[in-house]
């Protein structure tokens, strides 16, 4: 158990960037490569830098009812503002930046900035994709953020934005983690940062900053190679797998009495899975990418997509702890993946 935060094992800990938007998602329809996809958006995120998007007026807020939509402020200034966003046809709605503040966390996500990306996000986001919906504070979240894997986070589409007057906002996010396609609901919140006076009339001033996420279930690529795997205690049956890539559907089965878990793994030559139980600290050790994860609670059924995995050799293993908080793998649960 970590003891900076107990209610978070060590075996999850490293992994914790993924508890939610690594669930079972994936966009039907949106079969994109990643490479195809980060080229294909709107405003690509090469073109984005990790800073707090600029404040810009909402005209569905006004000044003197705006501090309600305000959730979980931080202390200090926001960093310096990004880029402009892209002209919008609907000036002042708010939805070119809610698409602009999405993309702006996944440049920050995959450039490991946490500090940054944190104080334009509420807690309640913080908690939804970083501590499975749990509680969690911004100084608990960059001290955690240290020991998490790094992988890339590309956005693929930011729809459906609808805007509720009074502050707050939803939109359908499809991304992609390492190679896994995901699908997940956004929420937002309107956060001021200025007032041009105090009578009511004049339009609110700020920035939008997301305040959660729900994963959204989602239909498989169409061709995609699939395969059967049954999880059970300390098994994967098969523990052997082949499949044609690129694109791959895990279709995962858990007939054990615990969770279990599907997290696929590329290694470097020189690195087996003793490593990751061996190193120190919580962090994966050097020459280990995260390709996707999949976690299967007892009794159901889930499914892993990946999109662009390129052929070679895989890991899968199942680092969450057993009753006794072993990890699963410690006790034998690893397999291997082969994509053709």
């Amino acid at each position: 158990m970590d003891q900076r935060f107990p209610h978070i094992t060590s075996a999850q800990v490293f992994r914790r960037a993924a508890t939610v938007l690594l669930l079972c998602v994936t966009f039907g329809g949106m079969l994109l490569t990643l490479p195809f996809a980060a080229a294909a958006v709107p405003g690509a995120q090469d073109e984005i830098r990790c800073a707090a998007p600029k404040p810009a007026p909402f005209a569905g807020v006004q000044s003197s009812d705006a501090s309600p939509a305000l959730a979980s402020p931080v202390a200090s200034p926001l960093a310096s503002p990004a880029a402009i966003p892209a002209e919008s046809d609907s000036a002042g709605s708010g939805e070119a930046e809610i698409e602009l503040v999405v993309r702006t966390v996944a440049v920050c996500q995959s450039e490991s900035r946490v500090k940054t990306f944190s104080r334009f996000v509420t807690e309640n986001f913080l908690g939804d994709v970083y501590a499975g919906g749990g509680s969690i504070t911004r100084d608990q979240f960059v001290e955690l953020a240290k020991d998490l894997p790094n992988a890339p986070v590309a956005i693929i589409s930011v729809s459906n934005i609808e805007i509720d007057p009074n502050g707050t906002a939803t939109a359908d996010v499809v991304s992609t983690y390492g190679r896994q396609l995901l699908r997940a609901r956004w929420s937002f919140v309107f956060v001021p940062t200025e007032q041009e006076d105090a009578t009511g009339e004049s339009e609110a001033v700020g920035t939008w900053w997301p305040d959660g996420v729900t994963p959204l279930p989602v239909e498989p690529p169409s061709g995609a190679g699939e395969i059967e795997v049954v999880l059970d205690e300390n098994t994967y049956d098969p523990d052997a797998l082949r499949v044609r890539g690129p694109d791959i559907v895990l279709a995962a089965r858990n007939r054990g009495d615990e969770d279990h878990e599907m997290l696929v793994l590329q290694f470097r030559h020189d690195v087996t899975t003793s490593d990751l139980l061996t190193a120190p600290g919580p962090a994966l050790p050097n020459g280990v990418t995260v390709i996707g994860q999949l976690t299967v609670p007892a009794g159901t059924r889930g499914e892993l997509v990946l999109v662009g995995v390129e052929r070679g050799e895989y890991v899968i293993v199942d680092l969450l702890p057993s009753a006794d908080g072993t990890p699963h793998l410690a006790l034998g649960m690893d397999a291997s993946l082969t994509v053709r």
